[in-house]
């Protein structure tokens, strides 16, 4: 199967937009679309919630009875019913829906499913596609004409006898010819007899190349119905543009849960480990906050002195480090020298033991040989 994006008679140029193969051939075929549909529910009666968002009607609402739904945090249910008018609260598409487990009113319902989509029938049969264009007749010439004579051409301001060939189809331009014009018309692309004389033709000893359409007095041949896409084209108008088929940012607001209050008359009855012993937030700061640190003069030299031993303890570790890795390196470095001569050795020793296995094999083989001769 080939796809053509221009299919008319006369088209000058033209290319192939598709290609394919056809697997099968089915008079009913079943075509569905991947449907993903966010809601959120509205009320809660222990396992059953409404929820709205997902239908915009109740004749949407009602298509999808039975189907399976689920919560961002993993919770399951099934669409009972469309709810009615005074469920919904003025939310048309509010769907009854029964869960495994009580939902939230934070929760986030979702809904996959897959919905058939109608094809609409079309045979629209074409059965003059090669059939030339109207109006342009063509002789064939005689078998065994001289070339010469068959190019035809105005010869010293004679003009074409009757019956001789008004078009010769060529792919490219292969050079001028007396009386003739090398142009793209209905017939298609080629060489055309001038019209009007060819005596100006012959004077001039060469003829124009036109690549231009068609003129409007040439019959266009078969001309299909335009596509969409070329009509929107020729009125400068994009395709539609559903607004909620745009995608829009996901804004979710954080979800905060209130503390935990256990009444007072609870708490006297627990016991002291089961208590809360969540302690109130401190309004003042504390006294070690308040509280201000002042050095006397023993102090601050004692503080001093600390401080210029950490000093002196980082420098040294800061040079211990970079010895420590030279140390390394010299001895990755030397290690990897060893490996080097270990590795050719044990080469060479594999060599030699290959090569007496090899003869130990070979003796075997002429002394079994001999045995059985």
């Amino acid at each position: 199967m080939l796809a053509v994006q221009a299919g008319a008679a006369n088209a000058a140029s033209w290319r192939i937009a598709a290609t394919g193969a056809v697997l099968g051939g089915d008079p009913a075929p079943r075509v569905v679309k991947k449907l993903k549909l966010v809601g959120e529910p509205t009320t809660i009666h222990k396992r059953t919630a409404f929820v709205r968002g997902l239908f915009n009607s109740p004749l949407e609402a009602s298509k999808f009875e039975g189907a399976t739904v689920r919560t961002a945090a993993g919770l399951r249910g099934i669409i009972k019913k469309a709810a009615t008018a005074r469920a919904a609260k003025g939310a048309p598409g509010t769907v009854r829906v029964s869960f495994e487990d009580k939902p939230l009113l934070s929760d986030v319902v979702f809904l996959r499913a897959w919905v058939a989509v109608d094809l609409p029938a079309l045979c629209l049969p074409v059965t003059d596609l090669l059939a030339p264009a109207a109006g342009v007749g063509r002789a064939v010439g005689k078998p065994g004409r001289d070339k010469e004579e068959e190019r035809g051409g105005a010869r010293g301001g004679e003009r074409a006898p009757a019956g001789a060939a008004e078009f010769e189809p060529a792919p490219a331009f292969a050079g001028a010819r007396a009386g003739w014009v090398f142009t793209t018309r209905a017939a298609g692309t080629g060489y055309y007899r001038e019209r009007g004389g060819g005596e100006a033709g012959g004077a001039a000893g060469s003829t124009a190349i036109h690549t231009t359409a068609p003129t409007p007095a040439a019959a266009p041949g078969w001309v299909p119905v335009r596509t969409v896409a070329e009509l929107r084209r020729a009125a400068g108008v994009g395709a539609p543009r559903a607004p909620d088929s745009l995608y829009r940012p996901v804004d979710r607001a954080p979800r905060r849960f209130n503390p935990l209050r256990v009444p007072k008359a609870l708490q006297a009855s627990l016991p002291f480990k089961s208590k809360p012993r969540e302690a109130a937030p401190r309004k003042g700061k504390s006294l070690e906050q308040k509280r201000a640190v002042v050095l006397d003069g023993a102090e601050r030299k004692t503080a001093s002195l600390v401080a210029q031993l950490n000093a002196i303890r980082n420098a040294k570790a800061v040079k211990r480090k970079a010895k420590e890795a030279g140390k390394r390196a010299a001895h990755a470095a030397k290690k990897a020298a060893d490996g080097e001569w270990r590795a050719a050795l044990q080469k060479e020793e594999r060599k030699k033991r290959y090569v007496a296995a090899g003869v130990a094999a070979k003796a075997a083989a002429y002394k079994k040989r001999g045995r059985e001769e």
